[in-house]
Order: C-alpha cells, then structure tokens, then sequence
C-alpha cells in the first residue's frame, strides 16, 4: 500500500484495517491484549534528559529468553510482506511493529554496564555502530539511549550493535518509547538513514499505544521464548500528550462537502474512527484518537467524513454558491483601466522577480522581508519596491538592440515595520520607466527625448484624464533619485516621479543612465 506521509496510524495492519472497516460499515475489532504485572526480582531505572525529545519511555527486563527459530505461522506472516526472519527475538519486535505501528526494540541485558536506561543528546564526534555494522559519527541533533555510559542505541532508528541480540541471549530488556518526530526527523536526515522504526517515528505514532505494544511483545516472549517478567514494569510519562479538543459545526461541514451529511452518517464516521464526541445543537465536540496527529482542525475532520462518503458519492449540482461573496466579486477590475491608458501611451508591461538578493531589496530604504528558506542568497529577500526590477528590464532591452521604450509593472510590494508577522505589509504598486526618444525624428516632426514632462503627461493621463482624480507634484529627495517630486494624487502622498540617479544602476552593475520613472502605492 502506498501511505500517505501525514497518515502514520496506516503503517500497520490494525490502522488500515480500521479504515476498511469504517469505509465498509463493518465492525472493527482492536487487537486485545492483557495487561501484564512485574515484579520487582531486578531492579530498572529510567532517566530522560529532556522530556520534549522523548516524552514516554517504557521498560521492563524479561528473564528465561530461549533464543531460535520463529513459529512457521510468524515466519510465513513476516515473508509475505518481505521480511526476512532471523530468530523468535527479533521477530517478535518486527511483527509487532507491522501489527500495530509501534516500534519497539530489545536489548540483551547482559551487554549492559547495569540495569539503568538513560536517554539524552550525542555530544558532537561521539560515535555507535549500529546493528547494520555501519559506524554513525553523531552530533547534537541525535537522540540516544545509553546504559549511563555507552551508547546503545539511536533513538527512533536503530539499535546499537554492541546491546543486539544473539544466540547467546537469556536475559533482555525490552523498550517500547515515544520519541519526538522533529527530534527523530532530523537525526535520520542526518544520518541518512531510513529504517521501518524511523518511517513511523518521525509521522507520529500514538504515545498512548507505548503501554499496549510493550506488553504484546511481552507476551510473545512468553510464549514463543520462554520468558518471564522479572522486574517492574517502568513507564516514565512526564509529558501527557492529550486528544486535540475541536468543534463540528453541521452548517460549515455541509457547506464544504456540498450536501446535508445525516447526523447519524455522522456519528458512525467519528465512532468508527476513533474519535471521542458529545453532540448538541448541530455541533460536536470531538476528541481525536492520539494515533492521529493530522487530525488538528474542524476541516480535518469534515476531509475524513468526505473521505469515507466517498467523493464519488457526493452529487453534483450546477449551481455555484458556497463561502463566495458576491458584492465585491473582482476587487482589482478597476486596474484594467490602467493597464489600457498605459498601453495606449506606448507603454509594455513586464513582470519582474518579487524575490531578490538583500543589497537589492534595501535600496529603497524600506526593510524587507527574509525568505524562511530562501533558494538562494540572489532570492532571500521579498523586494520593496518595483524600480530596481525595471532598471534590469531598461538593461536586458537597450542590450538587446533597442532604443526607445516605456515599460511598466502592475504589481505587490512587501514592507517589515518590526520582528512580529502584523508588522508585514503588502501594497499594490504602480511604476513605471521611460528610455530614449518620446517622438522619433521623421518627416512630420522633430525628434523629442523623453523627459519629466513626458512622464507627468502620462500620470495625468491615467489619473486625472481617466479617473478624474486630482494630482499635484511636490519636490522632495528620495533614494534613487536625484530629482524627485512627490506625487500627490486627491491630495494623497502616494509616490515618487522624476529623475533616476545614476547611484542605482552602478550599485545593480548595470550601464544606463537619463531614466525616469515613476512609483505610486495604489492601495489609497
């Protein structure tokens, strides 16, 4: 089966059988296992440095350990998903990973330096060789297991080969942990390693099925190797991990699936699934089963009721309704008129890159906003400003043989005020650049370069002939500029026109000069 990375409680056998069975309307039957009670014959101690990177940790030491070949059924069970048997031990842990997705691992005790786990960071250079034979050099984004001295295992992806299990085994301990998925995510990564217990750690398996696992392989110890519980059973859960609590409201759910669901579909989805409800007035509040971690919002739970409808079953309709308003249905239909004054003053319009280097976006003097995760040192920044995208463009152009041209760009902006997400704004700007002759030389007239009045005529063609709006010129100094006049549109100061410096383009390497350009916030 092909698994989908947000769905950790279908890499097992229980988890998609309980998917069939809600699909199907067919009862579902849990694996039941008895609890199981230590004693205290061995002593068991159980450290966890950190509690984010392995929240529950549970152990016990299992006496009497007959190791040999595996019972044909689980030999034959493990061979039709391809997995090689190597002896009862080792199956039993691997059987029960595929039975319920949850990992587990046994350690031969009497490798240990005592009976003590203790679970922490690597420090940078420390090293273990794992049960694959292979020597991992580790930093401090691995997770270990230690007896309190050394390593015995990487946390979440493999045993170490000094604590494996061998022909000579009679006393183990078991372990049956949750560990962070980040923490494990990025160990693995480290590592390059891609092992079955890694796949399942690093999506989330179910913190709450840790007490359930330990004590299946338990009890196949006992009956398929002859061991004995002979200590406590230790289980270290300083950080509860609780069901996300949401509400189910009937109107969004029909509004996003396009029918009325019936109540009673309803609650045999959420009860067949797992989920933990009480329902009143159209509403359920609902309590997801922690062997969901992709179950977060009220519209995760509408996709998983969609899901077991079926999207075939859901009718279609012609009709176009939903969350769709219609009183302002295209909010920018009003720029049209700009983008055909423009063109019919000669103008192209270019799209530039909105992601550019740092030196680039900090020209105009507006702090940009850093990428997270930038492709590229040359596309780390959100621009600021639309000139330096069209000094490139005037560039590429008089490089490539032309003389004479109008270009603009229609396009957002991004301006930082602060270190908090509020303090990111996007505006709608509005330049434009001019290059070369306004009127070419022929037989009817004169040549005319182009210049400030060319570009005034051209915002007053746009603003004041078009919309019929109000516009006045200021002188002011501006980056960039070296004559500049503030553009006040309906006694608004929205913009910058005038006379590039030659600053700008020296700064980008680029070899123009006698531009003019324009710069105006449409959002006013």
């Amino acid at each position: 089966m092909d698994i989908t990375p947000n769905r950790p409680d279908a890499f097992s056998h229980q988890g998609v059988a309980r998917d069939i069975a809600c699909k199907m309307n067919r009862p579902f039957r849990s694996l039941s296992v008895d609890s199981l009670r230590g004693n205290n014959n061995q002593s068991l101690t159980i450290n966890i440095e950190n509690s984010d990177d392995c929240p529950r940790y549970i152990g016990g030491i299992i006496k009497n350990i007959t190791v040999g070949p595996s019972p044909d059924w689980m030999v034959e069970k493990l061979k039709s998903i391809g997995q090689r048997s190597i002896n009862n031990v080792v199956d039993i842990s691997n059987y029960v990973l595929m039975e319920i997705g949850y990992p587990t691992h046994i350690f031969d005790l009497n490798t240990l330096a005592e009976n003590k786990i203790f679970v922490r960071r690597a420090n940078n250079g420390e090293t273990i060789t794992t049960i694959d034979e292979n020597k991992q050099k580790l930093n401090d984004d691995n997770l270990l297991i230690t007896d309190g001295k050394t390593p015995i295992a990487l946390a979440g992806i493999m045993g170490g080969l000094n604590s494996a299990v061998t022909g000579d085994t009679n006393e183990v301990l078991v372990e049956s942990a949750y560990f962070d998925p980040i923490v494990t995510r990025k160990s693995a990564k480290h590592l390059q390693m891609n092992t079955d217990a890694s796949k399942r750690y690093e999506r989330g398996v179910d913190p709450n099925s840790a007490e359930m696992a330990f004590h299946r392989v338990v009890s196949l110890l006992a009956e398929y190797a002859g061991g004995k519980l002979d200590s406590d059973i230790v289980d270290v859960y300083d950080k509860k991990i609780t069901p996300n609590e949401i509400t189910l409201t009937k109107s969004k759910m029909n509004l996003i699936i396009g029918f009325e669901v019936d109540d009673k579909e309803v609650d045999r989805i959420l009860e067949s699934l797992g989920f933990e409800y009480s329902k009143s007035n159209n509403e359920w509040q609902c309590f997801s089963p922690t062997y969901r971690p992709d179950i977060e919002r009220e519209i995760d739970i509408i996709e998983e009721i969609a899901r077991m409808i079926g999207y075939d079953n859901i009718p279609s309709d012609n009709n176009i309704y939903g969350q769709f308003r219609y009183d302002n249905p295209d909010p920018e239909s009003n720029l049209k008129h700009i983008r055909q004054t423009l063109a019919g003053f000669g103008f192209y319009q270019v799209y530039a890159n909105s992601l550019q280097n740092e030196n680039e976006a900090a020209l105009s003097g507006k702090t940009p906003v850093k990428m997270m995760n930038p492709l590229s040192s040359e596309m780390a920044y959100l621009r600021t400003s639309l000139i330096p995208g069209l000094l490139k463009k005037v560039d590429f152009n008089i490089k490539n043989g032309a003389t004479d041209f109008r270009l603009y760009e229609l396009a957002n902006v991004h301006h930082k005020n602060g270190d908090t997400l509020d303090g990111i704004k996007e505006y709608k700007y509005l330049a434009g650049i001019i290059y070369g002759k306004e009127i070419l030389d022929s037989v009817h007239s004169s040549a005319v370069d182009e210049g400030l009045f060319s570009l005034k005529g051209y915002l007053n063609g746009v603003f004041e002939a078009k919309y019929g709006m109000r516009i006045d010129l200021k002188k002011d100094d501006f980056p960039g500029f070296d004559y500049g006049q503030t553009v006040m549109i309906n006694r608004q100061n929205v913009g910058v026109m005038g006379r590039l410096s030659n600053h700008w383009p020296k700064l980008l390497n680029l070899d123009i000069e006698d531009t003019y350009a324009f710069e105006i916030n449409l959002e006013p």
